[in-house]
């Protein structure tokens, strides 16, 4: 039992080590695969696909990997709700 505690010790250190390299030295990439024209209220994300609900009422589908816009229906709901939340 002693020897399983250290191998996973060793095995946990080893993690550590790998993560805090991994931060130190990363090199991300961002980028904005899809622009819209008005504020984002939600997002439903299924990697590539993303559906984005707008402030006017609006509602995108898009792929993010190729930064198409597949669909966008404007008024597809309301932009006001006239309910107390």
């Amino acid at each position: 039992q002693l020897a399983l505690f250290a191998s996973l010790r060793a095995r946990s250190l080893e993690i550590e080590r790998e993560v805090a390299e991994r931060w130190r030295e990363a090199a991300p990439v961002s980028s904005v695969p899809v622009a819209l024209n008005d504020w984002i209220r939600r997002v439903a994300l299924d990697w590539p696909l993303a559906a984005c609900g707008t402030a006017r009422g609006g509602l995108v589908l898009a792929d993010l990997s190729s930064g198409d816009m597949l669909a966008c229906a404007q008024d597809a709901h309301p932009s006001v709700v006239d309910t107390p939340e």
